[in-house]
């Protein structure tokens, strides 16, 4: 929530930190939450909508990713890379043959995590939307929409639906993942 909050700060359109700095190059900032109407209406050379906001607010969780990556690629053997050295291997085949595969198994960990926190981004769209998906529902995702289903409308059943549908999605994704990690995961020692 406090991020959400931060977030909208930098973003405002009046007051906001990115919008003073994009305002040094156009003479009409972008107007980031408010509907893409506005900003066709105010002909400004920049027409960000919601969802580009969005997109920079997600920017913000991509440090816990590239946590465990760096975790990751600490915990591969030195002594990998020094035989192929030995081997005359350059920069782009050690990393090929040795980094990529010995990371895949993060690859895929943070792939099927990337996944369900995209599909589950409830806290930052409610924030940036006040509950209702606004502008012209532009940054109304699918976890959005079943919170306003219940709770707003009191449809359950249509929300129990959206619920049950988001959840076999998901585990269809996942499944699938699964399924093709056979051919691109590479576990240390393990044979496939």
């Amino acid at each position: 929530v406090a991020s959400s909050i931060l977030w909208l700060w930098l973003l405002d359109p009046r007051d906001g930190m990115v919008n003073g700095v994009i305002g040094f190059f156009y003479e009409v900032p972008p107007l980031w939450f408010q509907g893409i109407q506005e900003a066709i209406s105010l002909d400004t050379p920049l027409q960000f909508g919601s969802k580009d906001g969005l997109a920079m607010m997600s920017l913000w969780g991509v440090g816990n990713f590239m946590l465990i990556y760096l975790a990751a690629i600490g915990d591969i053997e030195p002594s990998l890379y020094h035989a192929a050295e030995l081997d005359g291997a350059g920069v782009w085949q050690k990393f090929r043959h040795i980094t990529l595969p010995m990371l895949s198994p993060i690859i895929f960990f943070n792939l099927i995590l990337g996944i369900i926190q995209s599909v589950q981004a409830f806290t930052q769209v409610y924030i940036v939307s006040e509950g209702t998906g606004q502008p012209a529902e532009a940054s109304l995702m699918i976890s959005l929409q079943l919170f306003l289903s219940a709770f707003r409308d009191l449809e359950m059943g249509y929300a129990s639906a959206i619920a049950w549908v988001l959840f076999a999605l998901l585990g269809l994704a996942t499944w699938g993942l699964f399924r093709t990690s056979k051919n691109w995961v590479h576990y240390r020692g393990v044979r496939m």
